[in-house]
């Protein structure tokens, strides 16, 4: 038996992936309720945006994003693959447009 501590996203997903790898899995996650600020899904841990991670980070980030992208969809299902919205407030948008300088395949869109 694999005792896991924790039901979020890391938790979540190991639990996932050793049972079926044929693995007895016990989840246990000591919060009484959902989670809220204290856990990592509450500030984007479970974000599948990998090609923008690339805008930053080395390349192996968006190779093994996009590869996560796969693994949810086979076992949440549902996964769109529609693109990656991006937004920024006004007083940002000097962060944008280096972000755009950074990437490809970005597409501006008004509030229109």
């Amino acid at each position: 038996m694999i005792r896991i501590l924790g039901a979020g996203v890391m938790g979540l997903t190991l639990a996932t992936e050793l049972t079926a790898r044929g693995h007895a899995v016990e989840l246990v996650d000591p919060a009484p309720a959902a989670p809220g600020p204290q856990a990592c899904s509450w500030w984007a841990g479970g974000m599948l945006a990998p090609c923008c991670e690339r805008e930053s980070a080395e390349e192996p980030v968006q190779r093994h994003g996009m590869t996560a992208i796969d693994w949810w969809d086979h076992h949440a299902g549902g996964v769109s693959r529609k693109g990656t919205l991006v937004l920024t407030l006004g007083r940002d948008r000097d962060e944008l447009t280096r972000f755009a300088r950074r990437t490809s395949g970005h597409q501006p869109v008004d509030g229109n």
